[in-house]
């Protein structure tokens, strides 16, 4: 498992910035880490455009990234 690899290859993917990251795991043997990955930047919900109409961005959602490996 190599973890920054994987999130430095989000974050070329996303291209917005970084600005948190939660890890958390049920208290079982054997189950997968969850890496919750918060971006800061907002995209247009949609390619449209209407003359005369403003389209507001919206907020990018967050991403998840499990590691299943020990």
């Amino acid at each position: 498992m190599d973890f920054f690899d994987t999130l430095r290859e989000q974050i070329d993917t996303v291209r917005l910035p970084l600005v948190a990251v939660t890890v958390t795991a049920v208290a079982r043997v054997n189950t997968p880490l969850l890496a919750i990955v918060h971006w800061h930047g907002f995209r247009r919900a949609t390619p449209l455009v209407l003359p005369g109409i403003d389209i507001p961005p919206r907020p990018v959602p967050g991403s998840v990234i499990q590691f299943s490996e020990p």
